[in-house]
C-alpha cells in the first residue's frame, strides 16, 4: 500500500452493497490532493467483482475499500476511518466523514482543511447545503462546540484530524447508530469523546457538501427505542447524573415536538430508562 503525504485530504465514505450501485461520478469529484476510502457492508447480491468495478468507475485509482459482513453504521464508519488512518504516513492529515448520498464541494473542503490547520482545530465542523436551501439552520459566524452544542453536529459536517484520532484512539461507539440497539447518538458521543480528552471542535460557516433534505436525527420520538437511545446517549457521553438532569430538561424542551405521539410522563420515563441502561 502506497502511503500518502501528510497534506492529503481523505474522504471516508460509508455505504452498503445496494446503495453502492447507485453512486454517481458527480457526487465524488477526483482531485490530485484528494484520496477516497470506502467501507461497504450488508449482504452482497452480486459477485464482489461487480462492486469493485463500480468503486473503480466512481473513484478511480485513488481509493482504498473494504467489504464488511453484517450491519451497523458506526462499525461501517470505523472501518472507513481505519482505512484512512492506515493510509496516512505520519497520521497528520484530515478526514471528511462522508455518506453515500452527498455531493462534495471540493473548494469548501479544502478551505475548511486550511482553516482547521491554521486554527489548530481537531474537528472542524462545516456547513451542508440542501439544494437551494441549507440542510439545517446554521450560524453565520464561527464558534466553539461545547459538550451540549455537540448535539447539533452531524457526521457529514465533520473534518477530523487524523493525528488526533490516532493518538487518542477515538472511534465511533458501535453500540450507537443505525443498525444497533441504540439507533442514534453516535455523533454526539464521538464529539464528546474528543472534548473529554482535550480536543478542540469548532464550527466554521464554510459549505463542504450537499445533502438531500432528510435527517434521521429529526425523528427522536415516534418509537420508544428512539427515546431510550437519547437517554442512553446522554449517559454514555456525560455520565448518569448530568444525563438525568439533561433528560428532564430535554423532555420539557421538546414536548411541543412529540406531544401528539407521547405523553410527557412516558417520554421522561423512557429517557430515564436509557440513562439507567
Amino acid at each position: 500500500m502506497n502511503q500518502l503525504q501528510s497534506s492529503q485530504l481523505i474522504v471516508a465514505v460509508s455505504t452498503t452493497y445496494d446503495r453502492l450501485l447507485n453512486l454517481k461520478n458527480t457526487q465524488f469529484p477526483r482531485h490530485e490532493a484528494l484520496f477516497y476510502v470506502l467501507s461497504c457492508q450488508g449482504e452482497p447480491q452480486l459477485p464482489i467483482k461487480e462492486y469493485v468495478k463500480k468503486i473503480q468507475d466512481i473513484f478511480g485509482e485513488k481509493c482504498e475499500y473494504a467489504f464488511l459482513e453484517g450491519f451497523g453504521l458506526s462499525r461501517n464508519r470505523n472501518a472507513a476511518l481505519a482505512l484512512a488512518l492506515d493510509k496516512l504516513t505520519r497520521k497528520s492529515g484530515f478526514i471528511h466523514i462522508c455518506d453515500d448520498d452527498v455531493t462534495l464541494d471540493l473548494s469548501g473542503l479544502f478551505e475548511l482543511q486550511k482553516v482547521a490547520v491554521n486554527t489548530k482545530t481537531d474537528i472542524a465542523v462545516g456547513v451542508v447545503s440542501s439544494g437551494d436551501a441549507m440542510f439545517k439552520e446554521y450560524k453565520h459566524e464561527s464558534y466553539e462546540i461545547s459538550p451540549y452544542s455537540a448535539a447539533k453536529v452531524s457526521s457529514i459536517e465533520m473534518l477530523v484530524s487524523s493525528r488526533f484520532l490516532s493518538e487518542n484512539k477515538i472511534a465511533f461507539d458501535e453500540s450507537f447508530g443505525l443498525g444497533t440497539l441504540y439507533p442514534s447518538g453516535e455523533e454526539f458521543i464521538f464529539c464528546n469523546d474528543v472534548l473529554n480528552v482535550g480536543g478542540r471542535i469548532k464550527f466554521f460557516p464554510i459549505t463542504i457538501c450537499d445533502h438531500p433534505p432528510i435527517s434521521s436525527g429529526q425523528d427522536f420520538f415516534t418509537e420508544s427505542d428512539k427515546v431510550v437511545a437519547k437517554g442512553a446517549m446522554l449517559s454514555r457521553a456525560l455520565g448518569k447524573w448530568k444525563a438525568f438532569l439533561c433528560s428532564i430538561a430535554f423532555s420539557f424542551k421538546k414536548w411541543p415536538s412529540y406531544k401528539k405521539h407521547m405523553s410527557l410522563f412516558k417520554f421522561i420515563l423512557l429517557m430515564i430508562k436509557g440513562v439507567l441502561r
